[in-house]
């Protein structure tokens, strides 16, 4: 024995570095108290690297601020988070504090906390949460404002411009985003779901002599302070006044990142439920220009069509024992999040069992599938027992643009980007050592299934540029496993800054 435990020992081992996980943010409203306090030293360490010391200064732990005010200094911070439990812990009253509007279907309560609760309840490992005030004032119409800095005003060199979604100019890994509060402000306050069928089985009560007799529909019913209230509450926030603003922040800013939009509801006649609102499927045809893109040259088509791969539209809505009303887009990023972390980017969730309690509402029926799935739009289905989305696509009229393979480019260009910052440095004979490890990058994507091809040398192709001054070029041919026919990357260093450009062959 005592030879045994001389032989035998224990020793600790450093874990084997993981890869770093499909990384997704939400913008959205969480009213209330917050608590810097609650900050997990992981959140944390992720605000000092961006920056943020102030807020990442762990004496904080031991101070006894005022909630109310962690609540402002948190506005358009990226937060780093790991659970749902950390959300609500940072606030507290974001599921209980009333919205400043509200609607008879969607409630009154933010849409965030359940996004993100969604996100993790699908498999998603890490989110980052970029809160954002309300309004100050409704006024006669929603305004989208907080969501959105002045475009003239965002400055690269001043981080103090980057607010709302500019926000992820701090989240150079982020490929996907989604605004489900803004989703939220664009539901009728006044549309209703089907009314429920009244019984004619009164209850027997004494009535004195000439009072009113009850009112054989609306029975003992009053109408609320704030149902009454509604009559007068602003007109829902159209589609066109926050996804084309976030459309063009992406095209200008972050090119590589995905935005995940639901498309609104409306009313139909009595006795039905609600469906897709016209002006969403008409907004859509006004973006693609339908009437106007085969007379459009070449490449501006091809610009319009880039643009309009990074949207990609949802519906219908959620419905659970959870909430009444709720964006699908925490269920869809968690799972393509989660899909992305396990398979690859290139992956698509489509047809997958998405892991919720929730049912998609207003149900679509099997004949408008198909429709739907040709006008770019991923419709979620309830199918032997569990929600599956359709299929996965995006607003682009070109079938190249799936999402898929949109979110495939965009993972290349932060990888290549990040790749590239190791070679700042390098001195202008390490070519060899750059193609080297970019001939290493691409046999491991090879290996893991985004590239096809009998051997690695059928699956892609690298070729240096011309050299020029400061310069460091290659050309890359490959072979995705995806539904088109090849990808071409271009890879310059130009005066010490890494381009990357991707081209349809």
């Amino acid at each position: 024995m005592e030879l045994l435990r001389r032989r035998v020992r224990i020793e600790p081992a450093a874990a084997p570095r993981r890869r770093s996980p499909f990384e997704v943010a939400f913008v959205g409203h969480a009213p209330g108290r917050a608590r810097l306090a609650a900050l997990t030293p992981f959140a944390r360490a992720r605000l000092h690297e961006l920056g943020f010391h102030e807020l990442a200064d762990p004496k904080l732990r031991a101070v006894a601020t005022d909630e109310v005010a962690d609540s402002a200094r948190l506005h358009h911070v990226p937060l780093a988070l790991r659970s749902a439990t950390e959300f609500h812990e940072l606030f507290p009253e974001a599921l209980t504090v009333a919205t400043r509007y509200a609607s008879l279907l969607a409630g009154a309560i933010a849409w965030l906390p359940r996004a993100v609760e969604d996100f993790f309840r699908a498999g998603g490992e890490q989110l980052w949460v970029i809160v954002v005030p309300e309004p100050d004032t409704l006024g006669a119409t929603m305004s989208s404002q907080p969501f959105f800095a002045d475009p003239r005003a965002i400055s690269p060199a001043e981080p103090t411009t980057w607010r709302g979604l500019a926000a992820l100019l701090h989240l150079p890994a982020v490929g996907l985003v989604a605004l489900p509060d803004l989703e939220r402000l664009g539901v009728d306050a006044q549309l209703e779901d089907i009314p429920e069928k009244r019984l004619a089985n009164p209850k027997p009560r004494f009535v004195p002599v000439g009072a009113p007799p009850p009112d054989p529909i609306a029975g003992d019913e009053k109408r609320s302070k704030d149902e009454m209230a509604k009559a007068h509450a602003p007109a829902p926030l159209a589609l066109s006044e926050w996804v084309a603003p976030a459309l063009d922040f992406l095209a200008r800013w972050r090119p590589d990142v995905q935005f995940l939009c639901t498309l609104p509801i409306e009313g139909r006649s009595h006795g039905q439920l609600p469906g897709l609102a016209t002006r969403g499927r008409d907004f859509l045809v006004q973006l693609r220009d339908a009437a106007g893109h085969d007379a459009l040259p070449r490449d501006l088509a091809d610009l319009r069509d880039r643009r309009l791969a990074r949207l990609v539209p949802l519906f219908p809505f959620l419905r659970g024992p959870r909430f009444r009303m709720q964006s699908p887009a925490g269920l869809v990023a968690g799972a393509i999040a989660a899909r992305a972390d396990a398979d690859g980017p290139w992956r698509s969730i489509a047809a997958q069992p998405l892991s919720t309690d929730a049912v998609p509402w207003p149900p679509v029926a099997g004949s408008d599938v198909a429709d739907l799935r040709d006008e770019g739009i991923g419709v979620l289905l309830h199918e032997r027992g569990a929600v599956r989305l359709d299929d996965e696509r995006t607003a682009a009229v070109d079938d190249l643009y799936s999402s898929e393979v949109v979110r495939f480019v965009g993972w290349l260009h932060r990888e290549l980007e990040r790749f590239g910052l190791a070679f700042v440095f390098a001195p202008e004979n390490e070519e060899v050592g750059v193609r080297l490890s970019l001939d290493q990058f691409f046999s491991e994507l090879f290996r893991r299934g985004a590239l096809t091809g009998a051997t690695a040398s059928d699956a892609f192709e690298i070729r240096p540029l011309p050299r020029r001054e400061a310069t460091i070029g290659f050309e890359i041919e490959f072979q995705p496993s995806l539904p088109i026919d090849r990808l071409v990357l271009s890879f310059v260093n130009d005066q010490g800054r890494w381009l990357v450009g991707a081209a349809h062959g």
